[in-house]
């Protein structure tokens, strides 16, 4: 049976609750530091509620959030037809994945599955019970995050692999263009992304492709311009301070919905 069962348009919304996850993404220059950072934040997030002193999950029910205990059932399934974010830029993927094609649809058989956490996040004992779509777009950028580290430990030779004579050597792939993108954009990456969140508030982004045909890098964005309009930034806060109240918020945590 789907997690995703009748009650989702039962139109009971007076009795069910949609959580939105507020994360904040680290902003250091240093790649490694920031996933490093970001790991470590999302872990303690995704960690599903525990009984005190027993040790056992609260929430264990099928259909259920392991975390915030609420009914995943009511949101239906459209609640998880979202945009997978990519781990690197925060920004959807533009190749169609979803949170529901991800964890929700057997790769294989294109069969519908059911998703279940597991007590230590990606480790341990499975649940019954899954997260819901905040939660699980943040399980995605900690499991592609966590990868990628995987992948870079695998490449270092430990004694283990040399008391038994194995040697790890990095694949060579031939005819791949070689596309060398300067450190300094990997410095500047965090800055980037964070105003593409915000494109439209009072910043404008425009891209251009190198249109050389001849050349290694064609097709390839390499310029960009930025304009960051205060005056706009200024009008529309105030705008939000006359209808909301209060001061202008300059927290810089995302909300996952």
């Amino acid at each position: 049976m789907s997690m995703f069962g009748d009650e989702a348009s039962s139109g009971l919304e007076d009795s069910h609750f949609m959580s939105n996850v507020r994360f904040t993404f680290d902003d250091n220059p240093d790649p490694y530091k920031r996933r490093k950072i970001n790991m470590k934040n999302a872990y303690g997030v995704l960690k599903p509620k525990r009984r005190w002193r027993i040790g056992s999950p609260v929430h264990n029910n099928a259909g259920q959030c392991c975390v915030t205990g609420i009914d995943l059932r009511a949101l239906g399934a459209e609640a998880y037809n979202r945009a997978l974010l990519d781990p690197h830029t925060l920004q959807p993927v533009d190749d169609g994945r979803t949170l529901m094609t991800e964890f929700f649809l057997d790769h294989l058989t294109g069969k519908p599955v059911q998703f279940a956490a597991q007590s230590g996040v990606t480790t341990g004992l499975p649940l019954r019970s899954s997260y819901c779509p905040g939660l699980l777009q943040i399980y995605w950028l900690y499991t592609q995050w966590k990868y990628e580290t995987d992948m870079e430990e695998q490449g270092r030779n430990s004694s283990f692999l040399r008391s038994r004579g194995i040697e790890l050597k990095p694949l060579r792939r031939k005819d791949v263009k070689k596309r060398n993108r300067p450190l300094l954009v990997d410095e500047i990456e965090p800055f980037f992304a964070k105003v593409k969140m915000h494109e439209g508030q009072g910043i404008t982004i425009v891209e251009y492709s190198n249109p050389d045909e001849n050349s290694n890098f064609f097709g390839e964005i390499d310029l960009v311009h930025i304009t960051l309009d205060l005056r706009k930034m200024r009008s529309e806060e105030l705008n939000r301070e006359k209808t909301k109240g209060g001061n202008p918020s300059d927290n810089q945590s995302e909300v996952i919905p």
